[in-house]
Formats: structure tokens, sequence, C-alpha cells
């Protein structure tokens, strides 16, 4: 679950799988940045990037992921 969406400060993501890294992806495809964290909510601040659409793609400890497309304003 990511969430707010659109999000403008703070991005949640909690899951009931392992996190391994999740990566958060601006819509050209580059990694603005990878957050590394073992457990089943994580918090990345916003503030800091552009407005516009992005990725975030959540890599689990099992080696499978899941994307979502968020709106940063």
């Amino acid at each position: 679950l990511v969430y707010p969406n659109p999000v403008s400060e703070q991005l949640s993501i909690e899951t009931e799988n392992q996190v391994d890294y999740v990566q958060l992806i601006d819509i050209s495809g580059r990694i603005i940045k990878i957050e590394g964290n073992t457990n089943h909510l994580l918090k990345i601040p916003v503030k800091e990037f552009n407005p516009g659409m992005y990725f975030v793609i959540v890599h689990f400890i099992d080696k499978s992921k899941n994307t979502a497309k968020i709106l940063i304003e």
C-alpha cells in the first residue's frame, strides 16, 4: 500500500511482506532515490523532489517486486 497519492510531503509504503529496498524513479526512468529497509512500514520524504509523475518500485526480500505510480505535488 502506497499512500497518500497524490503526495506533497511524505510518502508511506506499508506491506505485509518484508521489504528489501524501494526505488523512486522519475518519468524519464532515472533513479531518484533508493531507500533500504527491512520493515513493513517505510516513510520517504518527497518535499525535495520536483512535482510530477514518479514510479515507486518496492523490492521484497523474496525477490518479488511491486510497482506503483505516484504524483508528487
